[in-house]
This record gives C-alpha cells, sequence and structure tokens, in this order.
C-alpha cells in the first residue's frame, strides 16, 4: 500500500508527538503511582513503546513501505494502547482529563498515522471499549457522563472508518491512474511524432505487451492479450500484406472481443525499455474522420457527440476529459447517455453502427 506525501507528515507528526508525549510523563509516573509492581509495569511499557515508536518513525523516514512498515507501525499502536491501558489504572475517579490521551490515540490512529484499516479498528475498538468498561465498573461520573464518552467513542470509530474507506477508494484510483500514466509514457517512442493512438509490442509474432488504449478498444484486459498470437487481434487484408511488411500503411481490422473495428496500422522497429522489438501502431481517428456528418446525424448532443468521436478515436475516458476539460465522471456520464440513446452497449457497437452504416 503506498501513502501520500501528506500522509507520512501526518504519520511523522503523530508519532513524534506520542514520542515526546510519552518521555515526558515518565516523572508524573514517580509522582502518581505509589503501587511498585504497577509503576514498573508502566514504566516498562514506557521504555518498549519509546523504541517503537522510533522504530516505526525511522520506517516512516526510510520511505519503507510493505508488511514490515505494517508490522512496526502496529506494534508501535498496540503499545501506545496498553501503556494507557496500564496507565489508566492509576487515575483517580472523576478525573475527566485522563481520557484525553485515549481520546488522542484514536484520532491519531484514524485520522493521522498510516496504516492498514484492520490496524487502526483493532486498536481504536479495543482501546474505545476498555476506557468505556473501566469508567462504567470503576469510576465515579456525573449522570449522562457515560452517555457522552460513548458518543465520543463510536463517533471517532465509525468516522474514522468511513475516512479511511474513502482514502482506500482514493488510493486504488490514483494508483491505478499513475501505473497507467506511467504505462503510456513507456510507449511515447513508438507513438512520438504519430497520429496514433494505440501501440502493440510483437516479439515471434506474439504480443509481447501493448499500451491501456488498444486494450481498451479490443474489450481485454492487457494480461489477457500477452503471448497471444498476433494476428489473433489484428487482420490485414492479403492484398496489403506486401505494403504492411515494408513499413506502410495499410487499412486493417483490429479483432476486438465484440466485433471488428477498422483502423490504419503501420508496422515499425521502437526501443521501450531497452529493447528492439516490432510495434503495430493503430490509429482509428482517420477511419472516423469521414464519417463526422454521421455523428452529427445521430440524435446526440453536442458534447456527446464530442465524446462519441473521442471514443471512435480510440481514447481512453482520461484522454477525453482531459481533451475537453471535464472530468472522468462526466466522461462516463456521457458515455452511457451515448450508449442509451444508440441502443448500444460498448464502443464496438459505436463503431460498427457509424463506420457500417455511413
Amino acid at each position: 500500500m503506498s501513502y501520500s506525501p501528506q500522509e507520512v507528515r501526518n504519520g511523522l507528526f503523530a508519532f513524534g508527538f506520542s514520542l515526546i508525549y510519552t518521555l515526558a510523563l515518565i516523572p508524573n509516573d514517580f509522582l502518581l503511582i505509589a503501587d511498585g509492581n504497577l509503576l514498573a509495569v508502566v514504566l516498562s511499557l514506557r521504555v518498549v513503546t519509546v523504541l517503537l515508536v522510533a522504530l516505526a518513525i525511522g520506517r516512516i523516514l526510510r520511505k519503507g513501505r510493505g508488511w514490515s512498515y505494517e508490522l512496526w507501525v502496529a506494534l508501535a499502536s498496540w503499545s501506545l494502547t496498553l501503556l494507557d491501558c496500564a496507565v489508566s489504572l492509576t487515575r483517580g475517579s472523576g478525573q475527566w482529563f485522563s481520557f484525553l490521551p485515549s481520546i488522542l490515540i484514536v484520532a491519531f490512529l484514524y485520522f493521522a498515522i498510516p496504516a492498514r484499516l484492520g490496524t487502526k479498528v483493532s486498536v481504536g475498538v479495543f482501546l474505545s471499549l476498555w476506557e468505556l468498561g473501566y469508567a462504567a465498573l470503576f469510576k465515579e461520573f456525573p449522570e449522562g457522563a457515560l452517555t457522552v464518552m460513548a458518543l465520543t467513542y463510536s463517533g471517532l470509530n465509525i468516522i474514522g472508518v468511513i475516512n479511511n474507506v474513502i482514502l482506500q477508494r482514493y488510493r486504488r484510483v490514483e494508483t491505478a491512474y499513475r501505473e497507467r500514466i506511467g504505462d503510456e509514457l513507456r510507449f511515447q517512442k513508438a507513438l512520438s511524432n504519430t497520429n496514433y493512438e494505440a501501440v502493440m509490442l510483437c516479439e515471434d509474432n506474439l504480443v509481447a505487451d501493448l499500451n491501456q488504449s488498444l486494450a481498451e478498444l479490443l474489450g481485454w484486459k492487457s494480461e489477457e492479450i500477452r503471448g497471444k498470437p498476433v494476428r489473433q487481434f489484428i487482420s490485414v487484408a492479403p492484398q496489403s500484406e506486401p505494403a504492411f511488411l515494408s513499413g506502410g500503411e495499410v487499412s486493417a481490422s483490429l479483432l476486438a472481443k465484440e466485433g471488428e473495428i477498422p483502423v490504419k496500422a503501420v508496422l515499425k522497429e521502437v526501443e521501450v525499455d531497452g529493447l528492439r522489438l516490432t510495434a503495430i501502431v493503430l490509429c482509428t481517428s482517420q477511419v472516423a474522420q469521414p464519417f463526422a456528418q454521421r455523428l452529427a446525424s445521430l440524435p446526440l448532443s453536442l458534447r456527446e457527440i464530442q465524446v462519441a468521436t473521442g471514443i471512435l478515436s480510440g481514447h481512453s475516458r482520461y484522454q477525453i476529459g482531459a481533451e475537453l476539460y471535464i472530468s472522468d465522471e462526466t466522461v462516463k456520464k456521457h458515455t452511457s447517455n451515448i450508449y442509451r440513446k444508440l441502443g448500444i452497449r460498448s464502443k464496438v457497437g459505436l463503431a460498427r453502427l457509424v463506420l457500417e452504416n455511413p
């Protein structure tokens, strides 16, 4: 799991504050804890907590991610929780301020410390139940005080979970977007100085790799296409084969999941990731251009026609959104309206409707 720079900064602040707070209260332990055994337990937990929190800070500073990072963060969070539980045994009756540390721990955990949701929920729920149970059994608070405490802890947990679920969804979208952009950059050389949108890398007549635009046109995931024969996805007429093999631009058919899509294709040598491979670069926009009048005759709004043109050009939602200065969700909404109005279900259906019925 990757965390944003802001989450990392928040985590450093939260753990840094916890480290200082844990050390600063050691003198209070000697003043307020009369039981020698309990004092030893609390001091031991403080030492362990300081070490674990320091290690968690070190992992964050080294930008380490993965299971080891999550392990140290989980251990540090649990150590802070157990320390707070032990200290709660020393609190006097009716000391409202004594619940501030546990509230801060839960708040930091959900809203500042970058960690897995499972760690946050387990620690947050455990600490909340401990504080509420201990207060109900051994504390003397005014009437209604426990209700306020219950609302505070439950509210922190519920809002914290909702916040983290939203963040996880955002991370997934952001990660997918970054991977997509990174993948597209790998094919930049193959598509540079051309008006082609899709590229397929070939090795020994097999698909070695392809960009996302081509995968979307074909209707399969990239991993379902890699390693398959090239001719399973592209068809060139026999009379055009010599021109195609010599590097000329020819008309071809893209064998998509839901039918054939007419394209312009060129065979060329490219270098990607330091390897020289054969590439087939494809374009649908040149095929779509003569059908602008056909698009204009369809029962679509001006914006829907622009989106439909982008779809016929083989552009992804991200590309269409960037070209039209609208969001990805808006492109998705327009696409759904286009399919509904035209009685089709996919971009292949749109291509066949427009290209086969001039």
